[in-house]
């Protein structure tokens, strides 16, 4: 019996047995296989082949091996040294980054040196735990902060904008450099972030605040922009300034402007695209804003009289104001609409049209910025950007999308070194045919001149090329021989670029035989070629300042000189080139889009000669500051005037130049004992004149209150806790503090409040719970300034 039972067992393990192997034919079926060499299944199934695979071995896993305690500490220190490095690349604007090192080496050191056992560990990182408040506190000593083998701070491109001339780091540097007596200078540099916020706010609000109108009248202006009653009024406007319209001669003719007014005036009006009552609105509005300028400009003639300068005898200036702001409304519509659904390349044509009319008559950075990327994305939606897109069209139209598409790209460069943004197009993702496109395909057009468009293309891909290899994230700049390498790559490029333009079109420094100055332009061509020049020395300016900006260890003051002269002497081509410049009639400038370059040599060259006054050159570079300053920067108005943004962002600029300007004529008198100001009562009155203009500037703190108190008391209309009840504080103004400068304070919501009064105007920007928001909006203005480093900041001199 017991027998009989083991048998029984051992018949059902055997059942139960699994077998390992089996033919590929039982594997199919899933069934049992006996395993022999041609198994019972593929006997009765009378298979042609009974075949067994080799079952593929895994590899056995390894078991994680556990860290040691000394492994642990290793990796740690490693990622504390990384983030150490962080933090100091955020304060190596304003501490001097030799000390860093010095002080990060002395404490490695230490702790090298000596060895710190496991309780001495968990003491301290308990003495640590407990006094975790006291070391995050934002008042901690800044000279504890690491060193870093990262990139320079400076070398991002945002820091590059001519606005860090009033961070906090230069403001502290212009005024330990000045006397006590001449504090007082810095008061409208100080203010001036303000009424620029001030000034360009109801253009800004224009964008998020339009008009209520219902449906039917929002159509209705749409379909008809411009008075109905104004026909020869309107006519004359564009038939005298139409000119102004061909900057961008691929985008809107002049010929072009006045065939659709006449169709918008006639029966043929419904025959109009919106892409074409865009163009012609844009286009009516440059020639609103020069007839404006003309009528408000004090040194022109007959300025008074509308209707002897602008033949538009039925508008008075007020209307011609209100005239401009209706039309501007309606051009956003359009602006919104063809956003959303476009209309092809004439859409495109439409947007950069409308980013000239920003460029040239506004100059608000976000604004502009703003209608640039609508653009782009549209061309890239519609694939300029690669050569598949140009295979099926004829002749004429793959010549008038390469010059679109490179059109967009030109802005695309210019905003990215203008503002310090990054480009908006992927370069990587464009076709190489379309890289060089105008030497490759021989473009030929009426309104360019093929060995201008070649030209003008291998500068746009030395800035390119500057970009990514001097500011772009990829880019090899952290030690100077890296550096130099990149510097010494792209001036070569720039020489090789002088040596095979044609002689009409190169530029020439200014003490080169070749130079000459620009007094008046006869015609669009002399236009693009003058502009070509100055990109090029911006782009020769720009790279060659790099080296200086910072203290690199073991380097000649000899070496650093090179790149020095090469970029002064930029500026100061520049400045030599357009200090005669009138763009039309006497004492009145250029648009905001030319009067760029100036500006930055200005700032620039103005720069050099604070940080050495004692210089051979400083004394020649501010005579020839002050010759630009009394022709460039010196627009005269009489007071009363109807106000627009492109004479008030010219007045504000001019304010700007002439009050650093007024900075670096005191440092150098303090330090050379040479008088420039004392005995010309003319120079006096020259830099004493933006008093005139914006009172406010030159006040007090209470003065800058009363005189824009919308800027500092409004209330924002979004909630500050999430509840839709809720509504946030007033803006103070705890950031107006007194004597001076105050210590920054860059957290997002500060509660710093100032201990003593009001006085002397000083402000600090820095804390953006103040001034910085205004109707709601964040300034980004007032968010990155306080971040910009030192604008003096000057290698040769070991830093300044």
């Amino acid at each position: 019996m017991p027998a009989s039972d083991d048998s029984q067992d051992y018949s059902k393990h055997s059942q139960k047995k699994r077998i390992r192997v089996a033919c590929n034919n039982c594997r199919k079926k899933k069934i049992k296989c006996d395993g022999e060499n041609r198994c019972m299944n593929c006997e009765i199934a009378q298979e042609p082949e009974c075949v067994y695979d080799e079952k593929i071995s895994k590899p056995a896993h390894k078991k994680a091996r556990l860290l040691k305690l000394d492994e642990i500490l290793t990796f740690l220190n490693a990622r504390l040294d990384r983030l150490e490095g962080l933090i100091e690349s955020v304060a190596a604007g304003t501490l001097n980054a030799g000390d860093l090192r010095a002080d990060f080496s002395s404490r490695k050191a230490k702790k090298q040196q000596s060895p710190v056992t496991e309780d001495e560990d968990e003491e301290s990182r308990n003495a640590s735990h407990d006094d975790g408040e006291e070391t995050s506190s934002p008042s901690c000593s800044a000279a504890e902060m690491p060193s870093h083998t990262g990139k320079q701070n400076e070398l991002y491109l945002g820091n590059h904008s001519f606005f860090s001339i009033l961070s906090k780091s230069s403001l502290n540097w212009m005024k330990s450099h000045l006397s006590e007596e001449n504090a007082q200078l810095l008061v409208p540099l100080i203010n001036l972030p303000f009424v620029f916020e001030n000034k360009t706010k109801s253009f800004v609000n224009m964008w998020y605040e339009l008009k209520s109108f219902n449906h039917a009248q929002h159509l209705e202006r749409m379909k008809a922009p411009f008075p109905r009653k104004r026909e020869e009024a309107m006519f004359e406007l564009v038939h005298k300034y139409a000119s102004k319209c061909n900057t961008v001669l691929i985008l809107c003719l002049s010929e072009e402007v006045e065939t659709s007014l006449k169709k918008y005036y006639s029966h043929a009006r419904r025959e109009l695209l919106i892409t074409q009552l865009f163009k012609l609105c844009l286009a009516v509005l440059i020639c609103l804003s020069e007839a404006m300028d003309h009528s408000m400009d004090a040194g022109s003639p007959d300025s008074c009289d509308l209707a002897s300068r602008a033949s538009l005898s039925t508008f008075t200036l007020l209307a011609l104001g209100t005239l401009r702001d209706d039309i501007l409304e309606v051009c956003m519509g359009y602006y919104y609409q063809l956003s959303i659904r476009g209309h092809g390349l004439e859409t495109v044509k439409a947007m950069l049209f409308f980013a000239v009319f920003m460029a040239k008559c506004c100059e608000s950075p976000e604004v502009l910025h703003m209608v640039l990327t609508t653009a782009i994305r549209k061309a890239l939606e519609m694939g300029l950007h690669r050569i598949e897109t140009y295979r099926t069209c004829t002749r004429e139209d793959f010549d008038i999308k390469i010059l679109v598409w490179k059109t967009a790209c030109y802005f695309d460069m210019e905003i990215c070194f203008r503002s310090g943004r990054p480009p908006l197009i992927n370069y990587n993702d464009t076709s190489e045919e379309l890289r060089d496109s105008f030497s490759m395909h021989n473009i030929l057009n009426t309104a360019y001149s093929l060995p201008f468009l070649k030209h003008y293309d291998q500068i746009f891909e030395l800035r390119l090329e500057t970009y990514n290899r001097l500011f772009s994230a990829r880019a090899d700049t952290k030690t100077f021989d890296a550096l130099k390498s990149n510097v010494d790559y792209l001036n070569q490029k720039m020489f090789n670029l002088l040596a095979h333009m044609d002689p009409d079109h190169r530029p020439y420094f200014y003490n080169q035989p070749g130079f000459h100055q620009v007094s008046i332009l006869d015609n669009i061509e002399e236009e693009h070629i003058m502009t070509a020049r100055l990109t090029f020395f911006l782009n020769m300016m720009t790279i060659n300042r790099l080296p200086m900006m910072f203290a690199f260890p073991n380097v000649s003051a000899e070496v650093l000189q090179v790149y020095r002269n090469l970029s002064l002497n930029s500026a100061r081509s520049i400045m030599y080139m357009l200090k005669n410049y009138h763009a039309a009639g006497s004492e009145r400038p250029a648009s905001l889009w030319i009067t760029f370059f100036p500006l930055i040599s200005v700032i620039h060259l103005l720069a050099a000669c604070m940080a050495e006054p004692k210089s051979p050159d400083a004394h020649a570079d501010l005579t020839l500051i002050i010759e630009t300053c009394e022709t460039w920067f010196n627009r005269k108005m009489t007071s009363g005037r109807f106000s627009s943004v492109k004479f008030d962002m010219s007045i504000l600029l001019q304010v700007l130049v002439k009050s650093v300007s007024r900075i670096a004529i005191s440092i150098f008198e303090m330090n050379t004992g040479i008088d420039i100001l004392a005995k010309n009562d003319k120079l006096k009155e020259l830099f004493d004149s933006p008093k005139k203009f914006i009172p406010e500037l030159f006040g007090t703190s209470e003065d800058l209150k009363k005189s824009i108190p919308l800027l500092f008391e409004s209330k924002s209309p979004f909630p500050s806790d999430g509840t839709p009840g809720s509504q946030s504080s007033p803006c103070s103004l705890s950031n107006i503090v007194d004597g001076g400068i105050s210590t920054p304070h860059n957290t997002a919501h500060s509660n710093y409040t100032p201990t003593s009064g009001m006085k002397n105007g000083a402000v600090d920007y820095g804390n953006s719970d103040g001034a910085a928001s205004f109707s709601g909006i964040e300034s980004m203005l007032f968010d990155q300034i306080d971040q910009f480093p030192n604008f003096f900041f000057d290698g040769v001199n070991g830093g300044l």
